[in-house]
């Protein structure tokens, strides 16, 4: 079993180099999964016990877990600060976007970054760096300009944000088929 690693994104990079064997130099595989409303012991492998998770109980158990770390209250602001490894006060990201402020709230809120911009450093760009084919798939939820929007990146721009893949919008409904296809970094059987 792996030791437990510090949770940013810094410490955790500059950690992957020692979960090689000596022997090789193969990268080991790394799958990061966000789940939104998804509470600390909503999963057995930390803690829980309202629901049987063994698939994510078995990924946990042969791979690093994220346990002293913090998040924020909402979907934007999460997947900003894991994305950049900045706090929401830095990549300005605090709010769900679009917004739902005044005069749907009794206060207006500060002025916030409604879209991460293009080129931002981010932890896709810094795996990509090293060598890794980076993908994404699910919610996106960081843009509402030509870009993206809500559910999803759009693939034209995944590159500008460090992705070299994400399924084409029609495409989310076949997900593990089109992974198959088009990701060299796909094993060649379907996992169980």
């Amino acid at each position: 079993m792996l030791p437990l690693m510090p949770a940013t994104r810094r410490a955790f990079l500059s950690t992957l180099p020692a979960l090689l064997p000596a022997q090789t130099h193969r990268k080991p595989n790394i799958l990061f999964i966000l789940a939104d409303d998804l509470g600390y012991t909503g999963v057995r492998c930390f803690g829980g016990n309202h629901a049987r998770t063994p698939r994510l109980d078995h990924l946990a158990s042969e791979g690093v877990k994220f346990t002293h770390a913090y998040v924020q209250p909402q979907c934007t602001p999460t997947r900003a600060s894991l994305l950049t490894g900045q706090h929401t006060a830095r990549n300005r990201m605090w709010h769900v976007i679009p917004g739902y402020d005044y005069p749907y709230m009794r206060l207006r809120e500060p002025a916030y970054r409604t879209s991460l911009e293009r080129g931002t450093p981010t932890l896709a760009a810094a795996l990509r760096a090293t060598g890794y084919f980076t993908g994404i798939i699910g919610k996106w939820h960081l843009t509402t300009n030509e870009d993206g929007q809500y559910e999803q990146l759009f693939p034209e721009a995944a590159s500008h944000y460090g992705f070299d893949c994400l399924p084409p919008v029609r495409q989310r409904h076949a997900i593990a088929g089109w992974i198959r296809r088009s990701c060299p970094c796909w094993p060649d059987e379907t996992p169980r």
